[in-house]
């Protein structure tokens, strides 16, 4: 459920995130966060279900958020991510493509997201961002 008008938001984790990944500048910083956007989660809501598009890229600021998907009618959790991490369909996110994982909330979550035509812009905009987009699909996909 996105907030509907922008929550002020503490970029310091997320920006403690993203900095760890590659130097970016005081302006440069502030053009990513700026495309992130606040959402809050309900505890066993779902971030994304099987079947749908993985659109964003969730910076978990708190909560808990599993990744998990039906094989006959089991669940599989695949991933767990909590606060300070980055949680998303990877493969349905690079490539636009229906995802075969669910993303549900354990406990209540708060997430800073940003969409995949932000971080494509981003990639235009921000050469080291690159990198990060690398990183961030190299450690979660």
């Amino acid at each position: 459920m996105n907030d509907s008008k922008k929550k002020e938001m503490n970029y310091e984790n997320l920006t403690k995130q993203i900095t760890a990944f590659s130097e970016l500048s005081a302006a440069d910083l502030e053009i990513i966060t700026s495309k992130f956007t606040h959402n809050t989660f309900r505890q066993k809501e779902y971030i994304l279900v099987e079947g749908k598009i993985s659109t964003h890229i969730h910076f978990i600021e708190n909560g808990l958020v599993r990744v998990f998907h039906l094989r006959d009618g089991k669940e599989t959790t695949t991933y767990l991510s909590s606060d300070n991490g980055f949680v998303s369909s990877y493969s349905s996110f690079i490539n636009q493509t229906k995802s075969i994982e669910n993303i549900q909330c354990l406990e209540n979550t708060e997430t800073l997201s940003i969409s995949y035509k932000a971080m494509q812009e981003l990639y235009d905009r921000i050469p080291q961002w690159q990198k990060i987009g690398r990183i961030l699909a190299e450690q979660n996909f």
